[in-house]
């Protein structure tokens, strides 16, 4: 979440980009990537579907500000930084 812009972190409701980043310690690097990759389509191809507000409305209720975004998440490493108290 920390490689996302900053904005992300000041979100407090759990949205689908959570989910995201939270199946990259589980899956493995081609199923994560093949995943993320088919929902990019998906929103690319209803992003010409449908008009751009309506869009816009679809991608920010999922908690995607930008769907790049998800090139990020695709492009870090999954090595887990835990908080230290």
């Amino acid at each position: 979440m920390q490689m996302l812009p900053r904005s992300y972190q000041r979100e407090s409701e759990q949205k689908l980009i959570d989910l995201l980043v939270y199946l990259k310690y589980y899956l493995s690097k081609e199923d994560y990537n093949i995943f993320v990759n088919e929902i990019k389509s998906m929103l690319i191809g209803l992003q010409t579907e449908v008009q751009a507000i309506a869009f816009d409305n679809i991608r920010a209720s999922m908690g995607i500000k930008d769907i790049t975004h998800l090139d990020i998440l695709l492009s870090v490493s999954k090595n887990v930084e835990y908080n230290k108290f």
